[in-house]
């Protein structure tokens, strides 16, 4: 079972990330949402903290947009919300969901093969457009995993009850500190 549903990432209940917009058809999305949170979300966190927020979270529609409707919460539990909201975790489910659909929806696989589909008023992007969107949104989630674990260890006491292995992911160093793999070329 998923965390998400396809709409709260498309209509804005998190956020917009990146370039859906509002006319974006969310059941697209629908059969990449399980695996881009095993991937990117349940491996940044844990798989036992994972089950507990989706066990905590609410059944309805997350929103955060006035303008779409009643607002609504993720959570009920104030801690949970806060590492939802001010923790990046919101954002991180974004950018792994439409990282994981992107390729997916760009490219059509038929009986003839793989194709693009042409749109009316608009040129579709090509292979490095695309490989450049999601060069671009696997940085992000390399970002906010950081982000979520930085705020996960630094308010750990909170979280743990909830299934929260701080020994796991919170080491006696800041995350910060750490070193970042370099994305300079190498000459030969």
């Amino acid at each position: 079972m998923a965390f998400t549903k396809a709409i709260e990432v498309v209509k804005g209940g998190f956020v917009r990330p990146g370039p859906t917009d509002t006319q974006f058809d969310a059941t697209i999305l629908d059969p990449f949402i399980a695996m881009a949170e095993a991937k990117y979300v349940r491996s940044a966190v844990g798989s036992d903290f994972y089950d507990a927020l989706i066990t905590n979270r609410t059944a309805n529609v997350i929103n955060y947009n006035a303008a779409l409707g009643p607002l609504q919460n993720a959570f009920a539990d104030a801690d949970l919300e806060a590492l939802f909201r001010e923790g990046n975790l919101q954002q991180l489910f974004a950018y792994a969901i439409i990282h994981e659909a992107l390729p997916n929806i760009h490219f059509k696989l038929s009986s003839s093969g793989v194709q693009v589909t042409q749109a009316s008023f608009a040129n579709p992007a090509g292979a490095q457009d695309m490989r450049y969107l999601a060069d671009r949104y696997k940085e992000n989630i390399r970002f906010l995993t950081e982000e979520v674990q930085s705020y996960l260890c630094k308010n750990k006491t909170s979280y743990i009850p909830f299934g929260f292995d701080a020994d796991e992911f919170c080491d006696d160093c800041d995350v910060e500190t750490k070193s970042k793999p370099s994305t300079l070329p190498i000459w030969y």
